[in-house]
């Protein structure tokens, strides 16, 4: 997946949380700007994406699947 395409899906998940891109930066403790860098793509690490979703009130699990087994790995 396309790295503007994750951008539009956080986005996209904010607005469904009724979240103002201010009060993720708030929570995250950047720049209202540096939140629309994100929504926009720019997405440097997964803990950035981590942050992000907390600030919207949930977790972000990451789970690596090999044959028929499944860790969670963060």
């Amino acid at each position: 997946m396309r790295a503007e395409q994750r951008g539009h899906q956080l986005a996209e998940l904010r607005k469904q949380c009724g979240v103002t891109q201010a009060k993720v930066a708030e929570l995250m403790g950047v720049s209202q700007a540096r939140v629309s860098q994100i929504e926009h793509g720019k997405i440097t690490s997964m803990d950035l994406v981590r942050e992000y979703i907390v600030a919207l009130g949930g977790t972000l699990d990451v789970v690596a699947h090999v044959g028929d087994w499944s860790v969670k790995v963060a």
